[in-house]
């Protein structure tokens, strides 16, 4: 049986991975937009692109 240690999420992304990688090409966003999205999941966990669980085995 596992038991939740943890979870959330990091990376708020509000286009496709084809549309951010394109932007970035483009050079319509660069790496400080994906850092200031990275640090908004902070206060809006619940739009997170990129969850998590951590889970710990329980052992007999």
């Amino acid at each position: 049986m596992a038991h939740k240690t943890g979870k959330g999420a990091f990376f708020i992304k509000p286009f496709t991975h084809r549309q951010m990688h394109a932007m970035l090409a483009a050079r319509i966003i660069d790496f400080n937009v994906l850092d200031g999205l990275y640090k908004l999941s902070e206060y809006l966990p619940e739009y997170g692109s990129e969850i998590y669980v951590n889970c710990k085995i329980q052992t007999r």
